[in-house]
């Protein structure tokens, strides 16, 4: 109640979400995961409006060649938001990453994503887009099938708000080291 400073402002609520979907199990060359569905915030009392509207993800990876991995990822997502006296936010990206390898054990990586951030009743609209490029150093397979990859990428962030107190950019470091059998 004490958020938005007026007494009395509940925002308790009520979520659901319904997302049927398929899963492609890994293939040769195609894998992944697609959800679709809707989804409903309703609020408790009439002060804040509700939302009900499309929500899903999707995950996909395409092997066109032994060297080549290219991963397709999307989301559209609706969650509770506690900024000024809005109800909520719906949060929309896409993104593309192209794994390489130019031998057994270096590859190169690239990937680019845009997205939106919404946050209805105050009619805010964030663009975002991000930029990552990296290295990666993939070890020989041991016997008993233990594997290690280390990553090392740069990437940069940009928000463009309709608001200009929101806007912001910064750079990225990454190091990633993945372990597994």
């Amino acid at each position: 109640p004490n958020i938005t400073g007026e007494p009395g402002f509940n925002r308790d609520a009520t979520s659901w979400s319904v997302l049927p979907g398929i899963r492609l199990r890994d293939a040769r060359q195609l894998s992944g995961s697609v959800r679709l569905g809707r989804a409903r915030l309703d609020h408790v009392g009439d002060a804040i409006r509700d939302f009900s509207g499309w929500v899903g993800d999707a995950d996909l990876l395409y092997r066109p060649g032994g060297a080549t991995r290219i991963r397709l990822a999307a989301e559209r997502q609706v969650g509770f938001s506690v900024y000024q006296g809005n109800e909520y936010y719906v949060f929309d990206e896409g993104r593309v990453n192209a794994v390489h390898y130019l031998t057994r054990i270096f590859g190169l990586e690239g990937e680019i994503g845009r997205g939106s951030l919404e946050i209805p009743g105050v009619e805010r609209v964030d663009r975002i887009t991000r930029y990552k490029a990296g290295i990666r150093i993939r070890m020989p397979e041991t016997s008993i099938g233990r594997r290690a990859e280390y990553r090392v990428s740069v990437g940069r962030i940009s928000r463009d708000s309709n608001d200009d107190r929101f806007d912001r950019s910064r750079g990225t470091f990454g190091i990633d080291i993945v372990f597994g059998y």
